[in-house]
C-alpha cells in the first residue's frame, strides 16, 4: 500500500515552508497514472502548492531532524 509522506525544504527568500509529497510503496498507483490520459500529479502539485511530487515503488525513508 503506498505511503504519502512530506519532505519539508529549508525556507528561502522567496517562499516560507516549501515541501515535496513523496508517494513510496505505490506500485499500484504507478500502473493506474500510466493508464490515464493526462498526469494527475501535476495537478496535486498545483492543489497543494508542492515544489514537486514524486512516485517511487522504492520504500522512502525521509529521517526529520
Amino acid at each position: 500500500m503506498a505511503r504519502i509522506q512530506v519532505l519539508q525544504l529549508p525556507d528561502s527568500i522567496d517562499e516560507l515552508c516549501p515541501f515535496v509529497l513523496i508517494f513510496d510503496q505505490a506500485q499500484d498507483l504507478i500502473a493506474a497514472n500510466e493508464l490515464l490520459a493526462h498526469d494527475p500529479l501535476d495537478a496535486l502539485q498545483a492543489a497543494t502548492g508542492a515544489k514537486a511530487v514524486f512516485i517511487t515503488a522504492a520504500t522512502v525513508d525521509i529521517r526529520h531532524p
